[in-house]
């Protein structure tokens, strides 16, 4: 399994799921998009590498490494 922090730039990737026990947590990533099959682009990073900006569904998103950790994604050969 991985999940969306050990995603590099340029890389694109489709969600594969949500980890998180936390109903009202999982439900927020999934109102944002991040729902199983949707493609992502990694765009950038933090200097500091703690917040990581994604493109989907024709859209800019900024997460935090704490929420990337949740998302359990596939690489797209």
């Amino acid at each position: 399994m991985i999940t969306l922090d050990k995603i590099d730039v340029g890389e694109t990737v489709i969600v594969n799921g949500i980890i998180e026990s936390n109903k009202k947590v999982k439900r927020h990533l999934l109102e944002m998009g991040l729902i199983k099959g949707t493609k992502i682009l990694v765009k950038k990073k933090s200097p500091n590498n703690q917040l990581l900006t994604i493109y989907l569904r024709d859209y800019n998103l900024t997460l935090s490494m704490e929420d990337l950790r949740r998302i359990k994604v596939e690489k797209i050969n």
